[in-house]
């Protein structure tokens, strides 16, 4: 009932807002997870929004880069979760994060997956970063890498962050496809323990090792003349300001929107933003949380389609996040790239002509549990010859809803009525009569009928 209640306010609150909207949808699509759909025909605006319940214990965050590595190409926002679920993660909706670029093409902030330093980077932009209590921050996160061998000091400026403008960058095997052109100079390094931010890890310098597999590579513009003094030294990564806080996840944007619930209205030259054209009207994809960092909103504008959504400058960004309970508010990558999945379905409308882009890092909401509720064979009656076969489909469902991954060991089959036998979900029979197909998947079960008769 409290559910329901709060449904119903929030859609108030959202239809009486100055936006002017005349169109809601609402769902519920995981657990303490609340889709609206919401246009505007007279603007007109097409805009999907996320509420996360984050009090709740069934749901999670987590940053997603292709294939868990840099540098190999990346996924649409679709493909991108059919991924996932492929690897057992319960995916319940996801949107596209930080811009990309570079070479190889790759997100270009720093990022953080499940507890993993996967990019470390200077940009000088905002971040979100979620922690292991699945509290959100946003801020300008500075990264830091301190080399110490003995006993001098070297800053790292990036981590699996090459490019021309770093004098030491530090990579291990989360980059592929990366050049070496501006740092002539490697030394393969060993970590006596796993890295960890903030921690300062004991490492071996070994320079017949080449194999960075389960090593790192440290790249300079310049030789480092210690390493051939001592073959033993220390590496110690983290950012500034947060050192106390265990980092699950982080993902860039730009630019962050406001803090505090003051909004400004003039965006050029925030973190350095130059362009009229970026902060004008575009599709946007944002991130924000409220003042108690219980409840998350993340939302999708489409864009560039005049009769069906304009798209949003970043003042009215702001405004619209704000309307909608944040206090701090992220902007992320938008145009084209700005796509919102729920399942592995694209709910919005992409401004590529060719569709869905694709994309080098996503922010998706997880369940812990996949919540089966029901399973639904098809088709549900069949009459055939007896010389003919019965194709069957077997989906199951979550209790919201949505088709979930079926795992085919789990399936048991029981045929009363007539004889006959399965392949996979073909069914073969060998004799006449009312058929019953009773289906057991775990602790849910469905019925089908056939009727078969002779054959000529």
């Amino acid at each position: 009932m409290n559910r329901i209640i709060n449904v119903i306010i929030a859609v108030i609150f959202l239809v009486t807002s100055n936006f002017g909207f005349d169109t809601l949808q609402v769902k519920e699509v995981g657990p303490g997870v609340i889709y609206y759909k919401i246009i505007d025909s007279i603007r007109p605006l097409s805009i999907d929004v996320l509420k996360i319940d984050l009090k709740n214990k069934e749901n999670d965050l987590e940053v997603f880069i292709p294939f868990d590595t840099l540098g190999v190409g990346g996924l649409t926002a679709s493909q991108f979760s059919k991924y996932l679920s492929k690897k057992d993660f319960n995916v319940i909706a996801g949107v596209n994060a930080d811009f990309f670029g570079g070479y190889p093409i790759q997100a270009q902030n720093s990022t953080i997956s499940n507890g993993e330093l996967i990019k470390g980077a200077n940009l000088n932009r905002s971040l979100l970063i979620i922690d292991s209590n699945k509290t959100p921050s946003i801020d300008r996160y500075k990264f830091v890498g301190e080399l110490l061998i003995t006993q001098k000091k070297y800053n790292i400026d990036g981590f699996n962050n090459v490019n021309p403008n770093s004098e030491i960058v530090l990579v291990n095997n989360r980059l592929k496809n990366y050049s070496k052109e501006f740092h002539p100079f490697q030394y393969p390094i060993n970590l006596r323990s796993d890295l960890k931010l903030n921690k300062q890890i004991d490492s071996v310098f070994d320079e017949n090792n080449e194999n960075i597999q389960n090593s790192f590579l440290l790249l300079s513009k310049n030789p480092i003349n210690e390493f051939s003094k001592s073959n033993e030294g220390s590496i110690k990564l983290y950012f500034r300001d947060i050192e106390d806080k265990s980092i699950k996840s982080m993902v860039g944007g730009l630019p962050g929107l406001y803090k505090n619930s003051k909004i400004t209205h003039d965006f050029f030259g925030i973190e350095n933003v130059r362009s009229e054209k970026f902060i004008d009207k575009n599709p946007r994809t944002a991130v924000g949380y409220n003042s108690t960092k219980d409840t998350l909103i993340i939302l999708t504008v489409d864009g560039r389609k005049p009769n069906h959504s304009m798209g949003l400058n970043l003042y009215e960004l702001s405004r619209l996040m704000k309307m909608l309970g944040c206090t701090d508010a992220l902007n992320l990558d938008g145009g084209g790239s700005t796509s919102m999945v729920i399942r592995d379905s694209v709910v919005n409308k992409p401004s590529d002509l060719t569709g869905e882009r694709i994309l080098y890092s996503m922010l998706m909401v997880l369940s812990k549990n996949k919540s089966e509720n029901r399973i639904e064979v098809f088709p549900k009656f069949k009459e055939i010859m007896h010389n003919h076969t019965i194709d069957f489909d077997l989906k199951v469902f979550d209790k919201w809803g949505f088709e979930t991954k079926l795992d085919s060991s789990y399936v048991e089959i029981k045929v009363e009525g007539v004889e006959g036998q399965f392949n996979n979900y073909e069914f073969i029979p060998r004799t006449t009569g009312n058929a019953l197909f009773i289906w057991n998947y775990k602790n849910l079960s469905d019925t089908s009928r056939a009727v078969i008769i002779p054959g000529e």
